[in-house]
């Protein structure tokens, strides 16, 4: 367990890593808030957050996680979340791929979160 002081001792994160890993957790607040899952629980996959020139720049482990989001309607609601939290920045999604998605821990996690108010159908 975490002592108390260890809470409190200065990060070695830099301030541009520090606010996008903030403004990160924000967004996720915000998507679980408006009922968005599939952004929410794709994005689980986030293993660095960094700010550069106003982007706040995404990197996810998980290629297919990656390929899910990367598309038109789902960056764009991604934009629309972020400048609920603070307007006049960009959105970026990297990926460096280097975890294969696992379906069951995938599923776990999901039923872990949300419990009885998720239904998976398997095809």
């Amino acid at each position: 367990m975490t002592e108390l002081d260890d809470i409190f001792t200065k990060s070695n994160l830099d301030e541009n890593k520090r606010r996008a890993k903030r403004l990160f957790g924000r967004m996720l607040i915000n998507l679980r808030k408006s009922n968005k899952i599939k952004l929410y629980s794709l994005l689980e996959s986030v293993c660095d957050t960094n700010m550069v020139d106003n982007v706040i720049k995404l990197t996810l482990n998980d290629k297919s996680s990656y390929d899910m989001l990367n598309n038109k309607n789902d960056i764009s609601t991604l934009q629309e979340t972020l400048n609920t939290v603070q307007s006049g920045l960009e959105i970026e999604l990297l990926c460096d791929g280097k975890e294969e998605f696992d379906m069951y821990k995938f599923e776990s996690f999901l039923k872990s979160e949300f419990g009885k108010l998720l239904t998976i159908k398997k095809e």
